[in-house]
């Protein structure tokens, strides 16, 4: 039987917010747009999972590496619009 590598990430949140009368609000608004964060990155995750199941580490490094120098450029930069990021996945929170 051949055995296949499996791997388990544990993400924690703790949110921790001290207002009297909006504490319980204001946390539950909070993970509620964390657990749809999560929810979303990773069902884009396993939907790209054809584009980089088959890629060896030094692609996958390429490709990380990429993606930092791009996220560098989109901070440092005053442009509004995202280049390879999609616009209709900005969290909005209406409070």
């Amino acid at each position: 039987m051949k055995q296949q590598s499996c791997m388990w990430v544990y993400k924690v949140v703790i949110c921790e917010c001290k207002i009297w009368g909006l504490q319980s609000k204001i946390e539950s608004k909070i993970m509620e747009v964390e657990r749809s964060l999560f929810l979303r990155l990773h069902r884009r995750m396993y939907c790209s999972i054809d584009d980089w199941i088959n890629l060896s580490m030094e692609q996958i490094r390429a490709f990380e590496d990429d993606t930092q120098k791009e996220l560098k450029m989109l901070q440092t930069s005053d442009v509004e619009e995202p280049t390879r990021l999609e616009t209709n996945d900005a969290i909005t929170v209406n409070a």
